[in-house]
């Protein structure tokens, strides 16, 4: 189990391959998707005991702050409010968030890209595929040790094949303006 106070302890000199191996317990959730992103995050979660998500959210987000605080000399709250959850309720809308969540990085290489926007399709791909903070390159690159995070097999429960990048953006485009629109 890796806790904050193993980071006073040397635990910081470790590599993010050496973290992403050490065995951990029953799990509270399985990530099937996410995002990291300046500002935001988004994590695509599913629940493997009652209770599951909210208990990650807490621990996810008490950690980071202890992690930040320790870092930064300082103490205090870093997140205003609780997080924000939404029940996916059909198949459909599992492929449409997603290919959101794994897309939604394209904003920071093309600002407009959810009003179909692109001055550079194939720049923006290689973009997407070369961000390191999102799980695209999981199911759509060589491995890597942030493989371990996803479990890819939430994902393939409910959809066939992973889609290819180009089907990511056209697809996550579309939900971005339907959600835009309230639907």
């Amino acid at each position: 189990m890796i806790h904050v106070s193993n980071y006073g302890q040397g635990f910081r000199s470790k590599n993010l391959t050496n973290v992403l191996s050490i065995p951990r317990s029953e799990s509270l959730v399985d990530i099937g998707a996410y995002n990291l992103m300046p500002n935001h995050y988004h994590l695509l979660l599913r629940e493997q005991v009652d209770g599951g998500v909210t208990s990650f959210m807490r621990k996810i987000g008490t950690a980071y702050t202890m992690y930040f605080n320790i870092k930064n000399k300082r103490s205090g709250a870093l997140f205003e409010g609780a997080f924000k959850a939404k029940h996916v309720k059909t198949d459909a809308y599992f492929r449409r968030v997603f290919n959101y969540i794994q897309g939604n990085h394209a904003e920071l290489s093309e600002p407009r890209w959810k009003e179909g926007v692109i001055q550079n399709d194939r720049a923006l791909i290689e973009s997407l595929l070369a961000y390191p903070y999102s799980s695209l390159k999981d199911f759509n690159g060589p491995s890597r040790p942030e493989r371990a995070i996803v479990n890819r097999n939430s994902i393939l429960d409910i959809i066939d094949e992973i889609p290819n990048p180009r089907k990511i953006l056209e697809d996550a485009r579309i939900f971005a303006r339907l959600h835009e629109d309230g639907l």
